[in-house]
């Protein structure tokens, strides 16, 4: 090779190594000067950068924390916040959420940007500062909890549930019901409003007014609905044929506990509590009434069984679902067997319950009239016009058992020869079926079986006297006999299953 040539190629390899030896000594050198910035300069913010549009180039936290708190006090006087909302304004101010502008976390953003941990990046910065200016916000914050107690207050004041349109019913006048029509209701959004401040908050705003518009919540039930919902459903009565007096009288008052009942969609109904207990102190008078042996006495409510039986028929022809129900343990002069039903309270406890299965409401009305005692059920009719009959099938009769025959040593219930007391009447049983037959007009579409009951026979019981009565001769076609001085107690109209029944 050229001895030229050779010296020429060491030559430049000699000059790039130079190059590079000197670029190293400039890298080593800046690095240093960046080095003695970051001594000199250390916790300190960069040139250029503003806080809420002050300078605070080259501070250190503490300084910019001292020249910003009176800048801040100003904005913090400045900060209020306005809820209009259906005609009326609230006004919020910084203590009433614990408000406060941050200034702690605008310095440590600030220093944050400086670049206090990278050298280079603080090189950068020193040579850009003259040419950009960064300006960062303090935000406001506040308690969450404050401000939610306080939007807590406007909400309680705002707030409106709906109200459903209604019938007002008045059984015992011409118009029975009226329409009370359905009213919309309003629902203040706590958290929908948080998100709108906190959006607003973004921005800077320091005078902060929002319109907010509440939500508007939609009854139910409107008056358009209520059309045909009143309708007669039901009308069943009984005859109070020749009951005593305060039997009659306890079962007009029992009835009269349920007129003007409005039952709504799933409320369930007991004849007990609605009645509560036949007292003396509720007006309750003494009725005969059924005993654990099959025999009558006297007790307050006597009766009241009847006024059950009739509400039990009138729910069953309304379509509505019977609970609980019960039937006497011999049938009733007043209804067909297997349509009677038992209540009795406190012990043993026998209840009529029922429930309202339909979706709207329904009502009751009840009155006494011609000897009768009705009640009538009104809301919404059955599907396609239908209507429902109740119908009894008695399958079987069991002839009642003979009596038995009690000698009466006590004279507990008759003293002479000759003369007996029935304490307990022999009746035959029955067994029945009861159906629920549906019509849609004259035709019969489906027929179903309530239930199969059976009235078991009652075998009697009668006291027979076992003194000699005294003959006393008045004359020879006169004669006077000591005669048993015998009370008894009619037959009672109503009857139950157990023990004491009313």
């Amino acid at each position: 090779m050229d001895t030229k040539v050779k010296q020429s190629r060491t030559m430049s390899v000699k000059v790039r190594m130079a190059a590079a030896i000197l670029a190293l000594i400039f890298l080593a050198g800046m690095l240093g000067y960046t080095f003695i910035l970051h001594i000199l300069n250390n916790n300190r913010i960069d040139q250029g950068i503003f806080i809420d549009n002050i300078d605070v180039s080259g501070m250190d936290a503490a300084k910019a924390r001292q020249k910003l708190e009176y800048e801040s006090l100003k904005k913090l006087n400045r900060f209020s916040l306005t809820i209009k909302c259906n005609e009326s304004s609230w006004v919020l101010y910084p203590y009433d959420i614990d408000g406060r502008i941050d200034i702690e976390s605008a310095v440590a953003k600030a220093l944050e940007v400086s670049g206090r941990n990278n050298l280079f990046a603080r090189f950068v910065s020193a040579e850009q500062a003259n040419d950009d200016k960064l300006n960062i916000a303090a935000p406001f914050v506040y308690d969450r909890s404050k401000l939610i107690n306080e939007l807590n207050k406007i909400k309680n004041a705002i707030d409106r549930d709906p109200v459903n349109a209604y019938y007002r019913f008045t059984p015992d006048e011409d118009d029975k019901f009226t329409v009370v029509y359905e009213e919309k209701g309003v629902n203040f959004n706590i958290d929908e409003v948080i998100s709108i401040i906190d959006s607003e908050l973004l921005k800077q705003n320091t005078s902060i007014v929002i319109d907010y518009e509440p939500e508007i919540l939609q009854p139910e039930i409107t008056a358009a609905d209520l059309v045909g919902k009143n309708e007669l459903l039901a009308a069943f009565s009984t005859d109070l044929g020749d009951s005593s007096e305060n039997s009659i009288h306890n079962v007009k008052l029992a009835a009269a506990a349920f007129s003007g009942m409005v039952i709504n969609p799933g409320q369930v109904v007991s004849f007990n509590e609605t009645v509560g207990e036949r007292s003396y102190e509720r007006g309750y008078k003494d009725a005969p009434v059924i005993l654990a042996d099959m025999s009558f006495a006297e007790a307050p409510g006597g009766g009241v069984c009847q006024t059950a039986t009739t509400l039990y028929n009138a729910v069953l022809l309304a379509g509505l679902e019977v609970i609980e129900s019960a039937r006497h343990p011999f049938p009733t002069s007043y209804v067909d067997k297997g349509l009677d039903a038992a209540v009795n309270m406190p012990s043993p406890y026998i209840d009529l319950k029922f429930k309202n299965n339909k979706k709207y409401p329904v009502y009751i009305h009840t009155y006494c009239d011609d000897n009768q005692i009705y009640f009538e059920i009104y809301g919404e009719p059955l599907e396609d016009g239908k209507t429902i009959k109740l119908r009894t099938e008695v399958y079987e009769t069991i002839k009642a058992p003979k009596p038995e025959y009690i000698e009466d040593t006590e004279g507990q219930y008759v003293k002479y020869k000759g003369y007996e007391y029935v304490k307990v009447r022999s009746r035959d049983g029955f067994k029945v079926k009861v159906y629920k037959d549906i019509y849609k007009g004259d035709s019969l579409v489906e027929s179903l079986l309530l239930y199969d009951h059976y009235y078991e026979p009652v075998k009697g019981i009668i006291y027979t006297g076992v003194r000699t009565p005294l003959f006393v001769p008045l004359s020879s076609d006169n004669a006077k006999y000591e005669l048993p001085n015998e009370d008894t107690i009619g037959e009672a109209i109503e009857v139950s299953i157990i023990g004491t029944f009313h």
